[in-house]
């Protein structure tokens, strides 16, 4: 086969350097799609991840009881209906670009099924990274997290490295065994390179190009650069790990080499002793720390209770609206017990059948059910709702906007922008009617057509973070920077304290200049703790600490978090 039908996998373990691989990839002329996850401080130049796939794969493992952090727990099984979103969104893909590319860690888990879908069309490129520095890159990625989250969550799953210090070595075992056995199989249409070797220039446009039988622009501008390279990783993540641990992680990483195509003389890891100034750090925070009572009470155990959501029979519920008249059956439907609890699809159609029995010409009757059948994500039946609200107020133009929403969320795309269309055209001058059309333009690849729906939006917006941010999204996206970065000063100006203006202003910063970027991010991360006392910022990483798995596990994450506080501490943000 040709390159015209080629789809090019870019996957690897999380923290590999796949996120600048697939920038590359983009540099050299491939689409990664069009709706992109964005950049921040641990992935500067964005992640290069299409939204719509990133959700199908965490989808698919949460049908499994699990997520990215994925080591081998459970099976991982894909139904039918799995594999046939995995077609639509290949089949959305094609409409767009003959040749494309996807990039994802997750998809190391699910190789089979997207080589069982794509067959001889789908190339391979996978990046190795030895398991050390990914573990370093987590573990730095995930304190540094923990130490600018002000509100204490010990079930964080940030703290999950810390509670199991084997779990990131697990995952990437998970990972790297499932490629390493795929790319033994399908040599010919698997490409593994190292991610040393990317750093140091090696040719790998070229040899994709002739490996694969690609086209691609062997002149395009590596955002590899040496100098970003951090390949080092603490002596301690080797010390918290049982042996016979170690001695799988290092023969799955000789065999990865082995296989390499593009790689290094040299790929062993580089490992950092204990400095002197980490053990001076955990001397000051138990000289700093006075313990308080409410922290030491009990260790919490993170795993000891699993919330659960009361269940309740339709029959409770019909019960319960039969003692309410017609004007108080629309309020109800926004109370507690229809919100938080747990139901079955064959419970939401009682409900729905016996208002629409009850009510059937009841306009506040019919929108509240409709409003909660949407909110539990029964879209199909929220779908039925709003058609019937439809037949009792035709030219109410937001009901078609709640039709295109739940129309998107499963899949029927062409309906989906029927329906925002005719609310559009029914109230031209409602921002977010234009903002949802906008999206929907942007997720089918019409990004030229996408920029002028968004624009129009944000022309009726009023300054609201909520239309212009997702504007200045698509702008970071398309390169034009300059002018995302206008908005930006605009909104921080008059909504300085909204969060999603101050993480859009850090990525967009990060994205111009990287130093400048950090500077900004560094900035906002000192006002944060500034806000609260030294006693409450160590009881608070006191509480993460007694969440620890082992007296190495502590130490560590103590260094990591307290490090990072003394880097805020030792450089106060300028003053305006």
């Amino acid at each position: 086969m040709n390159d015209q039908h080629r789809v090019l996998i870019c996957s690897g373990f999380h923290r590999s350097a796949t996120s600048a691989s697939a920038n590359y990839l983009s540099n050299a002329g491939l689409s990664l799609g069009y709706n992109l996850i964005g950049g921040g401080i641990s992935n500067k130049g964005g992640h290069f991840e299409d939204w719509s796939s990133v959700k199908m794969h965490d989808d698919w493992l949460n049908q499994n009881q699990t997520n990215w952090q994925y080591h081998d727990e459970v099976e991982l099984m894909v139904n039918p209906p799995a594999i046939d979103k995995l077609k639509e969104y290949i089949a959305t893909r094609d409409k767009s670009d003959s040749v494309w590319a996807v990039k994802d860690p997750r998809i190391c888990l699910f190789l089979p099924e997207w080589d069982s879908v794509l067959g001889e069309r789908a190339r391979y490129l996978f990046v190795l990274r030895h398991w050390s520095s990914c573990i370093e890159s987590l573990f730095n990625r995930h304190s540094r997290e923990l130490a600018v989250n002000f509100s204490p969550d010990y079930k964080s799953t940030q703290l999950l490295f810390w509670q199991d210090p084997t779990l990131a070595a697990k995952m990437w075992l998970a990972y790297c065994k499932r490629l390493l056995a795929f790319s033994r199989e399908n040599g010919s249409k698997t490409l593994l390179v190292t991610q040393r070797a990317l750093f140091e220039g090696q040719p790998l446009i070229a040899k994709l190009n002739t490996k694969f039988y690609l086209s691609l622009n062997i002149n395009a501008e590596s955002p590899l650069k040496q100098e970003w390279l951090n390949d080092t990783a603490s002596i301690r993540i080797r010390q918290v790990l049982p042996r016979v641990i170690v001695e799988e992680l290092d023969s799955v990483w000789n065999d990865l080499v082995h296989m390499a195509d593009l790689k290094v003389a040299n790929e062993s890891p580089a490992w950092i002793e204990e400095a002197e100034v980490e053990c001076k750090y955990i001397k000051d925070w138990f000289s700093e720390y006075k313990p308080q009572d409410d922290v030491n009470v009990s260790r919490t155990i993170l795993d000891a209770t699993i919330e659960t959501k009361p269940q309740v029979s339709a029959t409770e519920l019909i019960d319960m609206l039969n003692e309410l008249d017609g004007d108080k059956i629309a309020d109800c439907f926004d109370e507690a017990i229809f919100n938080e609890v747990e139901l079955s699809s064959k419970t939401y159609l009682e409900v729905y059948d016996w208002c629409r029995e009850r009510y059937p010409t009841s306009q506040n009757s019919q929108i509240a059910v409709a409003f909660w059948l949407q909110r539990q994500g029964q879209f199909d039946m929220a779908i039925q709702a709003w058609h019937w609200c439809l037949s009792l107020a035709p030219t109410y133009p937001y009901m078609y906007y709640q039709l295109a929403v739940c129309y998107e969320a499963i899949n029927k795309k062409e309906l989906a922008m029927y329906f925002v269309s005719q609310a559009c055209d029914k109230n031209p001058n409602n921002a977010q009617f234009w903002l949802l059309k906008g999206k929907f333009l942007r997720h089918q690849g019409e990004i030229e057509e996408a920029l002028s729906i968004f624009s129009r939006a944000v022309s009726l917006a009023e300054g609201k973070p909520s239309i212009i941010l997702p504007y200045c999204d698509l702008l970071e996206q398309c390169g034009q920077l300059e002018k995302a970065n206008i908005f930006i000063g605009k909104l921080s100006q008059s909504h300085p304290d909204n969060n999603g203006v101050k993480n859009m202003a850090i990525r967009i910063a990060l994205k111009m200049n990287s130093s400048e970027g950090d500077a900004l991010y560094l900035k906002e991360k000192q006002n944060q703790m500034s806000s609260i006392s030294t006693e409450q910022r160590n009881n608070l990483l006191a509480g993460y600490l007694l969440n620890t798995g082992s007296r190495g596990a502590e130490e560590d994450l103590l260094i990591r978090i307290y490090s990072f506080w003394k880097v805020l501490v030792c450089n106060p943000p300028p003053e305006n």
